[in-house]
């Protein structure tokens, strides 16, 4: 029997920060977080990764009005990824042919 081992590559430790207005979130950071402080929704897409086993960690500190709605380039459980709430955050890992939910806390998966 063989253990099947997930690296665990993850780029750039500096997070990023998504607002009103972006419309791409980082692939070549390990945490984006979300502010959402504007009236409309921020509507974003993940583009695929990078190396197999990258992680990508997103985490909305705030949300005054609306939602963040994110669209990876391809995601196993879903098409899209909605934050609605200071505290909603999602883990996602590329498995190399698309992003996987690992862990999610308050987000809508649609």
């Amino acid at each position: 029997m063989s253990l099947l081992t997930i690296p665990t590559y993850s780029s750039n430790i500096i997070p990023d920060t998504i607002t009103d207005g972006d419309t791409n979130v980082s692939n070549l950071t390990y945490t984006t977080y979300i502010n959402k402080v504007g009236g409309a929704d921020i509507n974003a897409s993940l583009d695929s990764g990078y190396q197999k086993g990258q992680l990508k960690y997103l985490f909305c500190t705030v949300n005054t009005a609306n939602t963040t709605i994110i669209t990876p380039n391809i995601l196993y459980d879903g098409t899209t990824l909605t934050f609605n709430a200071p505290g909603d955050s999602a883990l996602l890992l590329w498995l190399g042919d698309a992003w996987k939910i690992m862990e999610e806390n308050g987000v809508v998966i649609a």
